[in-house]
């Protein structure tokens, strides 16, 4: 096999587990071993291994020596502390990125944005993720100080497992597009201080969005 056959089968791998971590077809706490899912799927453990380091990294599973990977225990509280961070944090990092963000930055962004009025339904939820990445990513990158960058970056990857469930939603997605759209608005008018505003309102929003559809996890 290929590399690239390799990488696109790992990749295929991943989707399908995380898709089943996100609608609970895998409970938080289930254990999540390679030659079960290696079987179920009929391929090699290796794009199993590399699916699980990938959901690992992000923070959908957790593993431990001995014990292997398990999904993570995901709670309506680390929800509301997270965002609740990011949402007072990352206005201060567009602050401190605002001189370093490029009309060609903001151009790049602007076409990620434009994709997704171009995409089927089906792609739209990975699609938005992406773009929101870039969104973030934009003001984490260009933040000059460091701790707050660190301590951002740390945030947002401990966001990622809970992003899919706000990202689910058709209503919430079309609301968090055109909320990145004003951002984008204000960026390009140069209002930064509105940029900033706009950028809060829309963490917030993006979190109601996961609790909304969190309904039934433990607080």
């Amino acid at each position: 096999m290929s590399a690239i056959d390799q990488s696109l089968l790992t990749a295929r791998v991943y989707a399908h587990l995380r898709e089943r971590i996100v609608n609970k077809s895998f409970p938080a706490g289930a254990r999540l071993a390679e030659e079960t899912i290696s079987a179920e799927l009929e391929v090699s453990r290796t794009p199993v291994r590399e699916a699980l380091h990938r959901l690992t990294q992000e923070g959908f599973v957790v593993y431990t020596p001995r014990r292997g990977c398990r999904v993570k225990l995901l709670s309506r509280r680390e929800v509301k502390e997270i965002f609740e961070l990011r949402s007072i944090l990352e206005p201060l990092a567009l602050r401190e990125a605002w001189p370093r963000i490029s009309p060609a930055d903001i151009a790049r962004l602007g076409d990620r944005l434009a994709e997704l009025d171009r995409i089927s339904a089906g792609r739209r939820s990975q699609a938005a993720l992406a773009a929101d990445d870039d969104l973030h990513n934009l003001f984490c990158q260009g933040c000059s100080n460091r701790y707050l960058r660190e301590c951002l970056r740390r945030l947002i990857q401990l966001s990622r497992p809970y992003r899919s469930f706000g990202a689910s939603a058709p209503a919430h997605l079309r609301q968090l597009h055109r909320q990145r759209q004003q951002i984008l608005a204000a960026l390009r008018a140069g209002r930064n201080e509105l940029a900033g505003h706009l950028l809060q309102r829309h963490i917030r929003a993006g979190q109601q969005a996961i609790l909304t559809r969190m309904q039934g996890y433990a607080n």
